[in-house]
């Protein structure tokens, strides 16, 4: 993983003072031959506290229990707070544990809401498909000759489901009061968050005997007084039938707060009133808490049965009968219709994305539908942008606040000025004073800390300025990015004397405004070597934050002379001089 360098600066320099004129700003002197001793010095005092990228923290959390991560690690630091509020977390979280909505194009609100209610979902009611005959069901009507456990007379769509209630002639109805608290899902999570609540029951007639099915589904108070209640009409089969195994399903929405309890109810008679157990047949039901964007899939949903018509009373919901004898052929239809449209998961669409050039994501693909452009918006597909590419904060513990505005800052951040290190002698520069023997390009006398800088400007023994003038519009930060953003922009110069003669140095950076006007100036005082100095590389640095609207050039001016007057090159030399925009996380 590639990190930007931490600078140390020292704020002194030789007969040096700092003056930052209009602006907010960060700068120093830093001299080399003495920056070792201090890194040293800093890495003393921090071993005990090592700086960790957060891409690694982040994966540390990501495998600890989530509940742990939620109790104990979001209280560390704000940074960690941030990382375990994040939508990217939890929606990693999903990915890495299979987890994913049911359809593919709804995107969860909540990602850390939607993994614990799925983590914690769970069939809240107790024996759904006869296994334990009819233990943990309440008998409310047991007539003809009573409830009866059966196999199935015929195979069941999930072939875990072996046995099935059974009714009689007379009707026979049963039920299970759930208790909420009791299931972890108590007052606050039930009240402020009303995740949806969904019911399914599967039921069969037998095929030389008509029946009749019916469900009562209600959501109580905390004194079981009915809140919202699912009670369709009751299904009807004729004799000679073909036994189909069908399916009822509800889901409760907005149903309010103060729902405490749910109580399912269900059960039927044959129609013919023939001895023994001819009624219908049920199993496999099923209550669920499930995250929002579960109940609101769209169902292949037959909406009539035989002799059947539904009502919903008191509540925003989705319902209905599904034939299962029918379903596949309304499955193959639909597949035939859709199959120029697949349904993608999300986390497919984002790798894909996350493959695409960032220019092509931002003008295109946000463009496609909202969950695209949910994904193009979202801070961890920068963030993860800026995992891949190697693009991570100088300072590890202060987070951007804008990924998308980081990562594309970072990767056009560049040195605006041109041949900063004598390279191209004097070319693209301007000369402003060419005092002396004037400006002239030579080797390094002494080897730069940058090895791949070999040569430098050398003034004489009259003052040597020279300046370039950016324009940003030219470099691509358009007036409204300049304004509305205002990034920071950082300025940094290198220079030295000669060690057998004394010089001077001086820098004046401007931000412009569109007609050449100062907005904002950094200029500090010169800084003077004295003869028979040991020839020390030092750094100016600058950044210029908060500094307004406006900003349309920047002026970079530097230079200086020798002090003892001496015919030749004997005056400062400056070299890697460097002027970036750059995100406002780096310092």
């Amino acid at each position: 993983m590639l990190r930007f360098k931490h600078t140390k600066v020292s704020n002194k320099g030789p007969m040096s003072h700092q003056k930052t004129r209009m602006g907010q700003s960060e700068s120093g002197h830093i001299h080399v031959a003495s920056r070792q001793q201090r890194s040293e010095e800093c890495t003393a005092l921090q071993s005990d506290v090592p700086d960790v990228p957060l891409a690694v923290v982040e994966e540390i959390l990501l495998n600890l229990p989530a509940h742990q991560v939620v109790r104990v690690c979001r209280l560390v630091c704000r940074e960690w707070k941030e990382l375990v509020d994040s939508a990217s977390h939890w929606r990693e979280r999903c990915r890495r544990e299979e987890i994913q909505p049911c359809d593919a194009s709804r995107t969860p609100e909540d990602w850390r809401l939607f993994y614990f209610i799925t983590k914690k979902r769970r069939n809240l009611l107790k024996n759904p498909s006869a296994d334990d005959v009819l233990q943990r069901w309440e008998i409310v009507r047991n007539e003809g000759d009573g409830w009866a456990v059966e196999g199935n007379r015929k195979p069941f769509p999930d072939d875990t489901v072996t046995k099935c209630f059974v009714t009689s002639y007379g009707i026979c109805l049963k039920r299970q009061l759930i208790d909420l608290k009791k299931e972890g899902y108590n007052a606050a999570l039930m009240d402020q968050l009303q995740p949806h609540i969904k019911i399914s029951d599967w039921y069969a007639p037998c095929p030389d005997c008509g029946s009749e099915y019916q469900i009562c589904v209600e959501l109580l108070d905390q004194r079981k007084n009915p809140i919202r209640t699912f009670q369709p009409e009751k299904v009807v089969f004729p004799s000679g039938n073909c036994e189909p195994w069908c399916q009822t399903t509800h889901v409760f929405k907005d149903y309010g707060p103060g729902v405490r309890f749910i109580r399912f109810t269900h059960g039927g008679k044959d129609t013919r009133f023939w001895a023994g157990h001819f009624g219908i047949r049920i199993t496999n039901s099923s209550v669920e808490i499930c995250p929002a964007d579960e109940g609101s899939r769209r169902s292949k949903v037959s909406n009539k049965g035989p002799m059947s018509y539904q009502k919903t009373r008191m509540g925003h919901s989705e319902s209905g009968h599904i034939h299962f004898a029918a379903r596949q052929q309304r499955s193959d239809k639909c597949t035939a219709l859709q199959s120029d449209v697949p349904d993608v998961p999300l986390a497919v669409v984002e790798e894909i994305l996350l493959n695409l050039p960032a220019h092509q994501v931002v003008r295109v693909c946000q463009l496609v539908c909202r969950e695209w452009k949910e994904l193009v918006d979202s801070a961890s597909h920068w963030r993860e942008r800026c995992r891949r590419e190697g693009i991570q904060p100088c300072d590890a513990s202060r987070t951007p606040e804008d990924w998308r505005l980081f990562y594309f800052l970072t990767k056009k951040q560049r040195n605006l000025l041109k041949n900063p290190s004598a390279d191209d002698d004097l070319q693209r520069w301007e000369i402003v004073h060419n005092g002396g023997n004037h400006w002239a390009a030579e080797m390094n006398r002494k080897p730069f800390p940058d090895d791949t800088v070999t040569k430098c400007f050398v003034t004489s023994y009259g003052l040597c300025l020279k300046r370039q003038l950016i324009d940003l519009k030219k470099e691509g930060y358009n007036a409204a990015f300049m304004d509305q953003l205002q990034p920071h922009i950082k300025i940094s110069d290198w220079y030295a004397p000669r060690f057998d003669c004394g010089s001077e140095y001086q820098i004046c950076i401007e931000l412009l405004d569109q007609k050449k006007n100062p907005i904002s100036t950094f200029q500090p005082e010169k800084v003077l070597f004295e003869q028979w100095n040991d020839e020390p590389w030092c750094q100016m640095t600058h950044v210029f934050k908060d500094y307004g609207r406006g900003v349309r050039f920047i002026r970079f001016t530097h230079g200086g002379v020798d002090t003892q007057y001496w015919a030749g090159h004997y005056g400062i030399r400056v070299t890697n001089s460097s002027v970036e925009i750059c995100p406002s996380v780096q310092r």
